[in-house]
């Protein structure tokens, strides 16, 4: 018994070492920094230097709406540590992966068993999009790691008559922290509730309303001050996204282009939960991974039934908000991003309860590995070229940003100038250049809209104009503009 423990507990520390690894290694010469992170960084500083409190956190794609700032308050302590260099994030981020490894597998453990537990918390380890999106550094990717408490909390309310419903209220206010899309998890939460409404006190279900309400009681502040014009703008969208989806209104309407696309978002987002570069045995996962979950769902004699039900409940009307939503980026997964690697590890698991199962998932792991690693290790991961841009693609690697950034600096030379910026995303706001502008402000270098003296960051280079006049710089293969007006 001693010697199972010991194992077990030396599998999860290897575990926790690849994924660790794999998260802060090469992390500096492969930091990922965009205009989406500049932008964040920016405010972040300027609440820093002002002295003042934000009531609403990031942006998202529309403008009007704003989510919680608990990551703007973190932020506000980490940056300053870090004298505001944009790899302290990168840490941060790499730090919080390596936490929802174990964070991971310690759920499982409890939810299902050891076994699922290890296998699950090794896939997401070695998971490319799980890596991907720790790397990218983004606030969002916190509310994928909160999906497993949230789960917890769910199944466990049951077994205890809702006094775990203190613990999901407070994490479902922390994921609006970091995401909206958590939002589909509410009537999913509510549904799976009033269905076992006999079996919770009734206290219980407003002490989970209250810690929701609690942890977001600044962000409630803010809608009350603004004078509920975003909660307004929120409830008019709502209804605006389900009517377009069914043709009632005349944008995002369904289509089969549409269908095709949500399926094929569903399958890559499986796919690149898994494996890299392997598209027939991805194929093949995917299949195993949707029978699995089908017969979990209808075996009736399953002590792990009220697990598999839930998860597949939440994955399910997840998806569907997903769906009304047209052919969703894929950021919009974090909803329910831990959902394949969860069934794909638990299919393992009950493969390898025989010797000739163990035997199969063992290799099939072995097989997964070597491809990941096959492509981290390689030009397209840890070695992609730093020194200049892949296919007029972001991201811009950040050595690249700097050698822009010292040149604009030493050739203004303490004059007030202009930026902007041509390439990918640059029908954003500052020309989705707000990565370059936070540097220019690291070195001191303030920029306004009407100067005489203008710098134009061509990563597309295609786009220069044929008729410039202005003075043109390669670094590397992105040109530098400068044009002066009098």
């Amino acid at each position: 018994m001693l010697r199972k423990v010991i194992a077990k507990k030396t599998l999860i520390l290897f575990i926790l070492a690849i994924g660790t690894f794999l998260r802060f290694y090469r992390i500096q010469e492969n930091l990922v920094f965009n205009g989406e992170v500049g932008l964040d960084y920016l405010k972040i500083k300027d609440f820093v230097e002002s002295g003042k409190l934000p009531l609403f956190g990031p942006q998202t794609s529309h403008p009007w709406f704003s989510i919680a700032p608990l990551f703007y308050w973190i932020f506000m302590l980490i940056l300053p540590f870090g004298k505001f260099q944009p790899v302290v994030g990168a840490y941060f981020f790499a730090g919080i992966g390596v936490l929802g490894i174990l964070i991971c597998y310690k759920t499982l453990s409890k939810l299902l068993d050891r076994k699922a537990g290890l296998i699950t918390s090794y896939l997401m380890a070695i998971s490319p999009s799980w890596l991907s999106y720790t790397r990218a550094s983004r606030y969002n990717f916190v509310a994928t790691i909160l999906f497993f408490p949230f789960i917890y909390f769910l199944v466990k309310s049951f077994e205890d008559k809702g006094k775990s419903l203190l613990g999901l209220g407070l994490t479902l206010g922390l994921m609006f922290n970091f995401f909206p899309s958590p939002f589909v998890l509410i009537p999913v939460a509510l549904l799976i509730i009033f269905q076992k409404r006999k079996m919770i006190k009734r206290k219980y279900f407003w002490h989970g309303l209250g810690a929701f309400l609690l942890i977001n009681t600044p962000y409630i502040i803010g809608i009350i001050e603004d004078r509920f014009v975003m909660l307004m703008k929120i409830i008019q969208w709502i209804p605006y996204r389900i009517l377009g989806f069914f043709g009632l209104y005349s944008k995002n309407t369904l289509t089969s282009a549409i269908l095709k696309a949500n399926f094929f978002s569903l399958y890559d987002f499986f796919k690149e939960s898994f494996i890299v570069n392997d598209y027939l045995f991805s194929i093949l996962l995917f299949i195993y991974v949707i029978l699995f979950l089908f017969l979990k769902f209808t075996q009736k004699k399953d002590k792990e039934k009220p697990f598999w039900r839930i998860l597949i409940i939440t994955f399910t009307l997840g998806y569907l908000g997903l769906f009304l939503h047209g052919d969703p980026p894929k950021h919009y997964y974090f909803v329910i991003f831990p959902v394949p690697i969860i069934v794909l590890g638990s299919l393992f698991a009950d493969i390898a309860k025989s010797k000739a199962g163990m035997i199969i998932s063992a290799v099939i792991l072995l097989f997964i590995t070597y491809k990941n690693f096959n492509y981290f290790f390689s030009d397209k991961w840890f070695y992609i070229p730093q020194d200049r841009v892949q296919d007029g693609k972001l991201p811009v690697p950040y050595n690249l940003q700097v050698k822009i950034v010292d040149f604009i600096k030493n050739d203004a030379k303490g004059k007030m100038l202009s930026l902007k910026r041509v390439g990918e995303l640059d029908h954003f706001n500052s020309d989705f250049a707000q990565n370059y502008l936070y540097l220019l402000e690291l070195e001191e270098i303030k920029t306004v809209s009407d100067s005489n003296l203008v710098y134009t960051i061509f990563e597309d280079i295609e786009k220069i104009p044929s008729d410039t006049e202005g003075d043109i710089t390669w670094i590397s293969n992105i040109a530098v503009l400068r044009e002066i007006s009098y």
